[in-house]
């Protein structure tokens, strides 16, 4: 499983190091720089079914998340329900959304959650040890202030083997955030299908949604049967 996605051509790739496979103490780090906000998100982009995650330093200008706030990012990132979320925190679940939106879009995202970037999700994860240390690439770019830092995808896990070709195609698509109309655009197939796919994964793996999805791909010793 030591897949390095080759295609830059977003990005002139002579800036950065080689890819290596970034490990759990990588990902701890580089969350924690998200969190405090030393690094945002300069770039979020797809070739050849592989997402890349561009950050740039910035000045850590504004106040650092509370810890309530931290607890609802992180919990959602993890996968938790968000009305589980809210009920703990003894917030709403409009308050809910309205910290991660923020918190999103404070760290270079305008998006909602579910459309966060899956690189973000797996670095998040990664640092809880939810993944396993190869899932993600990490190449470094310039040198102190100036440093960035490219993270790549890498979906080509043991769990795959589960999967029927197709199967593994769809869940690909999903991952990245692409709805099944989408899906279905690109593969040429109905909606229909798309749905009766990623259907039978979740019956096999036991498990829905991205964050728990990604769990069972990247974070199980084996598949399951």
């Amino acid at each position: 499983m030591n897949h390095e996605p080759e295609s830059l051509g977003f990005i002139d790739a002579s800036e950065f190091s080689a890819g290596a496979p970034a490990s759990g103490r990588d990902a701890f780090e580089i969350w924690s720089a998200l969190l405090s906000r030393s690094y945002k998100v300069a770039g979020v982009y797809v070739e050849s079914g592989v997402q890349h995650l561009l950050l740039e330093r910035a000045p850590g200008t504004t106040p650092p998340l509370t810890p309530r706030n931290r607890s609802i990012f992180e919990r959602t990132l993890l996968g938790d329900d968000r009305k589980a979320i809210a009920a703990e925190c003894g917030v709403s679940t409009s308050t809910v959304a309205h910290v991660l939106r923020l918190a999103l879009k404070e760290r270079g995202l305008d998006c909602t959650p579910a459309r966060a970037p899956l690189v973000l999700v797996m670095i998040v994860q990664a640092a809880h040890r939810e993944l396993a240390e190869d899932c993600l690439w990490l190449r470094r770019g310039g040198a102190g202030e100036d440093e960035r830092l490219l993270l790549s995808t890498n979906l080509e896990p043991s769990a795959w083997a589960a999967l029927a070709p197709a199967e593994r195609a769809v869940v690909s698509e999903r991952l990245l955030g692409r709805s099944y109309a989408d899906i279905a655009a690109g593969r040429h197939t109905s909606r229909r299908t798309v749905a009766n796919q990623m259907a039978s994964v979740h019956r096999r793996s036991g498990k829905s949604g991205r964050s728990c999805l990604l769990q069972w791909i990247f974070g199980a010793a084996t598949p399951a049967a």
